[in-house]
């Protein structure tokens, strides 16, 4: 096992930017699933309120969180 100060500071700040990067994602992906999935719940009237139809929520609900 090797010792923080033998680990290259360099190498160390593309490991940090590689987690943040993908904690990033991750939140991403769970902010789509939440809101695809509210959505899919939003009754017609209030979708019209937004300028939404409902296949056009159905079709986002549909669509992959990693999209």
């Amino acid at each position: 096992m090797r010792n923080i100060s033998t680990v290259n500071p360099k190498t160390f700040a593309r490991s940090a930017q590689f987690e943040h990067r993908l904690k990033s994602l991750f939140l991403l992906w769970f902010r789509n699933y939440r809101t695809r999935k509210a959505l899919n719940r939003i009754e017609p009237h209030r979708l019209r309120d937004i300028g939404v139809d409902a296949a056009q929520a159905k079709a986002e609900h549909n669509t992959p969180f990693w999209r």
